[in-house]
């Protein structure tokens, strides 16, 4: 079987990824170490390809992207979104598109994308047949993202929505992680979700336990509203009435909100006795953020909505006891007072409390620790889910072996 993963966000030369990309990373090599063909289309400046065994990596860039580019150095907002826009999703989705129409003559037997951005929304407008099936997984559609950062329905929204719907529409099948995101994309989209199939671990379990920095909370993750950072704050500030010497550490990138920095806003609001006891660190590679998780006391999910964040599964792998909302997916992964700490979300009080009764009682660290490490491995192993998920693309191929008329709806 050859499998193509579409991907933008694939991580290549250790640049720092998002959760999709790092679910495109296990899953291809769960396949690959099975015996499957893999190939990855990415984003990137340049053209290339990277090939070793059963593994293709092409980096494709946007279409127009040197006029995209350009057009960057003009100092005019409204533009610099509209580029944006041009330049991802759309101008990647049609150099994807050119990509796999040239290659329709090569085996191919599976197409898989995500749903955020609609990246192989031109390819399922223009291909010509159903064969190779186009498969989405979900991760976590636009519609969700506007709700949770409070995002104004701009044009750019809009769009992203429609083009969304389309692609969901049209594919030939779509699976989850979650049943809970099934379930919202099932009401919403009008689009039954064929299966589930959590994300693998990496399968990189960290077996030599070293020693943790005191009083260190670590949260990872893009600064959004969603993620629950601007709550975090709210409860870091009671946590240091109680710990005073108690440090955040923010791994990830800042983002806009309504075309504000999500990291401004934050600074504005801290007191310079909290400012100080935080550390922002950006994006960094995985093999730097692994380091994190490795020294921090606890590591904090405080997210207002999450369909199955990576970091949890990092976290656990690298023993790092974890704190998160009871939100989204979260419960479907690790349960309360078993392989975590789960706390209201939204709930600045109930996370703050959640964050000192770990940090102050060390034998319950531990124990949530080998229970979630017990989880992972028995459930979410590399050879597990490439398992489950390669039966699942035999299924849709046997489906879709007979021509079936591409869906028009979506338009």
């Amino acid at each position: 079987m050859h499998v193509v993963f579409v991907c933008a966000e694939y991580s290549i030369d250790g640049r720092p990824t998002g959760g999709f990309g790092t679910y495109i990373d296990h899953i291809s090599r769960s396949l690959v170490a099975a015996g499957t063909q893999v190939t990855i289309i990415c984003d990137g400046d340049r053209n290339r390809i990277f090939t070793s065994k059963l593994l293709t990596v092409i980096v494709l860039p946007p279409v127009g992207y040197s006029f995209a580019k350009f057009l960057h150095t003009i100092p005019f907002k409204p533009l610099t979104r509209l580029v944006r826009f041009l330049q991802y999703p759309l101008g990647f989705s049609l150099a994807v598109t050119k990509e796999l129409l040239r290659a329709s003559n090569e085996s191919i037997d599976v197409i898989e994308g995500g749903d955020f951005g609609s990246e192989l929304l031109f390819y399922l407008l223009f291909r010509k047949n159903n064969y190779p099936p186009v498969i989405i997984k979900l991760h976590t559609p636009s519609f969700m993202i506007r709700k949770y950062n409070r995002e104004k329905n701009s044009l750019f929204y809009k769009i992203l929505e429609k083009t969304e719907r389309i692609s969901l529409l049209r594919a030939n099948s779509v699976y989850s992680p979650t049943h809970v995101l099934a379930q919202i994309v099932e009401k919403k989209i009008g689009r039954k979700i064929s299966e589930v199939i959590p994300y693998p671990i990496s399968g990189k379990m960290q077996k030599k336990v070293t020693k943790r920095d005191k009083y260190t909370i670590l949260f990872v993750g893009k600064l959004q509203r969603k993620k629950g950072i601007f709550i975090l704050l709210q409860a870091f500030a009671e946590v240091l009435d109680i710990i005073p010497q108690t440090k955040l550490i923010i791994v990830g990138p800042d983002t806009l909100e309504n075309g504000i920095s999500v990291k401004a806003k934050l600074l504005e609001r801290l007191p310079p006795a909290i400012y100080s006891a935080i550390k922002f660190v950006g994006p960094i590679s995985q093999k730097r953020l692994f380091t994190y998780y490795r020294k921090a006391t606890v590591t904090v999910v405080p997210s207002l909505w999450e369909n199955y964040p990576n970091v949890l599964l990092e976290a656990a792998e690298n023993n790092s006891p974890i704190i998160a909302s009871r939100s989204g997916g979260i419960p479907e992964m690790v349960r309360h007072n078993r392989e975590a700490i789960l706390v209201t979300p939204g709930n600045s009080v109930s996370l703050s409390k959640g964050i000192i009764h770990l940090l102050t009682h060390s034998q319950i660290r531990i124990k949530l620790v080998r229970a979630a490490r017990t989880r992972l491995q028995n459930e979410l192993s590399p050879p597990e889910i490439g398992k489950k998920t390669l039966i699942y693309y035999r299924n849709v191929c046997k489906e879709n072996k007979e021509a079936i008329p591409v869906q028009n709806n979506g338009r």
